[in-house]
């Protein structure tokens, strides 16, 4: 009988060793499993770009190549997202957040950030809130009024130099002269076309006595900018990434840039609780000097105090403007009131200085 008992336990231990064995011989046979999300291991940078500038998306993937040739192990799922889509309650939220005033009400799916990059004052506190930092201003795009060729006194250029410096700030660009509004735009049957938005807040810097234009209320900005570009309209106060895309298909216009520059059009980065190390890795290097360096291809403004990107032209005037004074709205007041801000200084009723201090 206790032989017969002997034998099962040798039996269930021998049963014990093997599966032992086996287990440790699986282990050793699978591959490392891919670190799970929400992990401070993974290597899968989740990234939503909400808003944008004009040419702000070429941009940014053109900076993601050039990332993951440094970072092999490190991969970046970008998702093109609505300001709609990007509040709903029961959003399972990425990494980091690219976006623009007007597209959050609060910080409080991100987390506070510093940077050592020495960035534009006025554009860190517009990604203030409460004194806390939770956002970081990457580039912006400032307003013009764009006036079509055939309304000059003088034949317009088709395009404007737009030289690319990446020099230090200290160097000062060649001072920049802007034309008065053309008697002859004045004239026509729809001399200027603007949309409700931050741009009227330097129009009347432009064109001091702007032309009436009771019909153009209610137009989208991307609306002003189409007829714009089918000629139904002399002039128009566009984006100056929207003079940029005209500029780049040869379109004849002359622009009128403010003597300082106030601006909604922001692009903004934002890390979220529980981002992973790798992301906040990203936005250093797409706020670093070389990164920054490479927006004037695509038309835009560096957010970093110690780089000038523009030799000539338009573009070199907006610089020369904001280098004079750039003042951002804060970029998680509601779109409606910087709206009702900016029409409140264009037509008159406030001064601009005392529009503009509520919204910083």
């Amino acid at each position: 009988m206790k032989g017969c008992i002997r034998r099962k336990w040798l039996i269930s231990v021998l049963i014990c060793l093997l599966c032992a064995a086996v287990a440790v011989w699986a282990v050793q046979m699978t591959p490392p499993a891919s670190p799970l999300p929400g992990t401070s291991d993974r290597r899968l940078i989740r990234l939503w770009a909400v808003s944008a500038p004009g040419g702000g998306m070429a941009w940014l993937k053109e900076r993601l190549a050039a990332w993951g040739k440094t970072h092999p192990d490190v991969s970046v799922y970008l998702r093109r997202i609505s300001p709609q889509e990007a509040n709903q309650p029961e959003n399972v939220w990425p990494d980091a957040v690219l976006w623009m005033p007007g597209d959050f009400s609060s910080p409080e799916a991100f987390t506070p950030l510093k940077t050592d990059a020495p960035m534009l004052p006025s554009l860190m506190r517009c990604g203030q809130s409460r004194m806390e930092q939770y956002a970081l201003s990457l580039c912006w795009e400032g307003w013009a009024v764009a006036v079509h060729g055939e309304y000059l006194d003088t034949p317009a250029a088709t395009r404007e130099p737009a030289a690319l410096l990446g020099r230090p700030a200290a160097t000062e660009a060649p001072p920049q002269t802007t034309p008065s509004f053309p008697e002859k735009a004045r004239a026509a049957e729809a001399p200027l076309l603007w949309a409700s938005g931050g741009g009227l807040f330097t129009l009347r810097q432009m064109i001091p006595d702007p032309p009436s234009m009771p019909d153009a209320s209610g137009l989208t900005q991307e609306q002003v900018y189409q007829r714009f570009r089918n000629q139904q309209c002399a002039s128009a106060l566009l984006t100056t990434g929207q003079i940029t895309a005209l500029q780049s298909i040869s379109v004849p216009l002359m622009t009128l840039t403010p003597h300082e520059v106030v601006t909604e059009r922001v692009w903004l980065a934002s890390l979220c609780r529980d981002a992973c190390p790798e992301a906040a890795e990203l936005l250093s290097f797409l706020a670093s000097a070389a990164s920054q360096q490479t927006l004037s291809q695509q038309g835009l403004f560096t957010a970093r105090d110690d780089l000038k990107l523009y030799a000539s032209g338009m573009h070199a005037a907006v610089e020369s403007a904001a280098g004079n004074a750039l003042t951002a709205p804060n970029a998680f007041l509601p779109a409606e009131q910087v709206q009702s801000a900016a029409w409140q200084a264009y037509q008159g009723d406030v001064p601009l200085e005392e529009a503009l201090l509520p919204m910083l």
